[in-house]
């Protein structure tokens, strides 16, 4: 390693430490979905060691750039809820791999940035490179300023027909090889390329030659690679188009060019291995009332809050088959929509839902549980909303948990039972249990049937995560002898990442006294050499 080389290295690495300890390991691990990482506090309560670690690790990994002499951890796998007729998958990688990850990403981007469409033609909006130093991504660009360009352009060319559609499972799907060759076709440094294949043929459990980890900066990094080429043609086509990641708006002169439109992109995109979500592809003309339509919950996982001030202000449903979001975060409603929500009558409400389109089915969800939670508080309408579409439970008991206070002891009593009466719970697939574990695990709700029944049925050779995460929000509800199970028998048989966790859990729970958490705490922390458990 030469010093410019050195220097290269040692700047990326900061970076991507920097940008971690600001912004976290990922996305897709938080509230309300998950618990949000514990590692991060450790490392936030250990900055300078953290740095310390982080920066030899990863440079010492750098130089090496073989697995064989410095290893990284596995990518940990689970489901999350997609939409109420499907899931994703999702990977939880170590921190100290996503500095690894990233750093090498970091190195790449400004290649990947140098060959992309221009920023100044305001076409791709997704991650771009930042011109500041201390900064990753330029953060005036993002999904809030594709949603407004898409809309001007809307806005501009009324009679016109605008194509709208995105990638199937784009990050899951695209090839390692073909990544391969993108980064080196435009120059980047064949040993980093080659350590990026490696690593993500790792990632993939069983060597499989495709798939990104999903939530991670440096798999973002990474993507626009694969897109650059298409982006290209697709200008060279003469289309007019905006992208965020890889979701796409065209503008047609006519519906036979939308489609002609379409049609490029799908042959362009199977030459990569890629594919149209046709569930979320839609062609409609331009009209004097017309409005852009939003694009999938899923998407809105941008560093900057989303300008609600981009959607175009004239009015038109744009039916867009299978549009597939549920809400999952409950905000509180303002003075003025306060005020309104109390204006209303249940007849109102109950009209609004049960006349819902599949474009603002969710609005009315929400509209129902603020209704309920600020107006009625009639159990029936969250008994109403499960029994149409189970997804309404992640927004309903995320409402519950942070509006408990609007309820007395009767009230909290009867929505439990309701809800624990409104589905068959012990049969859900596990992404379904998060927030009935979170909303039985509170105070104002507690209910450790479930909790406990979990406990005794979790097989070890089950999802990782899920236990994890489980073990987070649903601790309080074991009692001192599964507790003690957790610290004697079941620590040393599951992986550090849980490690963490257990141990967290036990120094925490009340129902062990001093005398009896004392020990425990030590054996486990002299039985681990992880870092995090190191530094608690």
């Amino acid at each position: 390693m030469d010093l410019h080389e050195y220097q290269r290295y040692k700047a990326a690495i900061r970076l991507a430490i920097d940008h971690v300890i600001e912004n976290g390991s990922d996305d897709i691990f938080q509230m309300p979905i998950f618990s949000g990482p514990i590692e991060h506090d450790i490392i936030k309560a250990n900055e300078q060691e953290f740095r310390k670690t982080a920066y030899a690790g990863t440079l010492e990994f750098l130089k090496r750039a073989d697995l064989r002499q410095v290893q990284i951890g596995p990518a940990r796998r689970s489901l999350v809820v997609r939409n109420y007729k499907s899931f994703r998958q999702v990977s939880w990688l170590d921190p100290f791999d996503i500095i690894k990850y990233l750093s090498v990403a970091v190195l790449l981007f400004e290649k990947v940035e140098s060959s992309r469409v221009e920023k100044a033609r305001n076409i791709v909006h997704s991650h771009r490179r930042s011109d500041d130093h201390g900064k990753i991504f330029d953060r005036s660009y993002g999904y809030g300023t594709f949603r407004k360009e898409a809309g001007r352009i809307a806005r501009e060319n009324p009679g016109k027909w605008l194509v709208s559609t995105d990638i199937s499972n784009f990050f899951d799907r695209i090839g390692n090889h073909s990544l391969e060759n993108h980064l080196l076709d435009i120059g980047c440094d064949r040993k980093l390329v080659i350590l990026v294949r490696e690593m993500l043929l790792y990632w993939s459990g069983d060597r499989r030659s495709f798939g990104l980890p999903v939530g991670s900066d440096g798999s973002r990094i990474l993507s626009e690679a694969v897109l650059i080429d298409i982006d290209r043609k697709l200008i060279e086509c003469g289309f007019r188009f905006v992208r965020y990641v890889d979701d796409f708006r065209f503008l047609a002169d006519s519906q036979s060019q939308a489609h002609h439109q379409l049609l490029v992109l799908t042959e362009l995109l199977a030459e990569e291995g890629l594919a149209l979500n046709a569930s979320k592809t839609g062609v409609s003309k331009i009209t004097e009332d017309f409005e852009t339509a939003l694009v999938d919950e899923d998407l809105q996982k941008e560093h900057e809050p989303i300008d609600e001030s981009a959607v175009v202000e004239r009015r038109v449903q744009i039916r867009v088959s299978g549009r597939s979001t549920y809400s999952k975060r409950f905000e509180k409603p303002g003075v003025e929509a306060l005020r309104k929500l109390k204006k209303l009558s249940k007849e109102e409400v109950l009209n609004a839902f049960l006349n819902s389109s599949d474009l603002d089915f969710e609005s009315n969800v929400k509209l129902v549980v603020k209704y309920f939670v600020y107006v009625s508080q009639e159990v029936s309408l969250l008994e109403m909303l499960i029994s149409t579409r189970k997804t309404t439970i992640f927004y309903i008991c995320d409402a519950l948990v942070k509006e408990a206070d609007k309820f007395d002891d009767d009230k909290r009593r009867e929505v439990v039972k309701a809800i624990e009466e409104a589905e068959s719970w012990s049969d859900a697939a596990y992404p379904y249990l998060m927030p009935l574990l979170r909303l039985f695990a509170h105070e104002g709700y507690r209910n450790d049937a479930l909790a406990r029944a979990v406990f005794d049925n979790h097989k070890l050779e089950g999802n990782m995560i899920f236990f994890r995460e489980y073990l987070m929000v649903a601790y309080s509800s074991l009692d001192r002898q599964r507790m003690r199970k957790l610290a004697i028998d079941l620590f040393g048989l599951v992986p550090d990442f849980v490690q963490r966790v257990i141990y967290l859990v036990v120094e925490r729970h009340k129902k062990l006294s001093e005398d009896e958490r004392r020990p425990l705490l030590k054996n486990m922390k002299q039985s681990s050499m992880d870092w995090f458990l190191v530094q608690k």
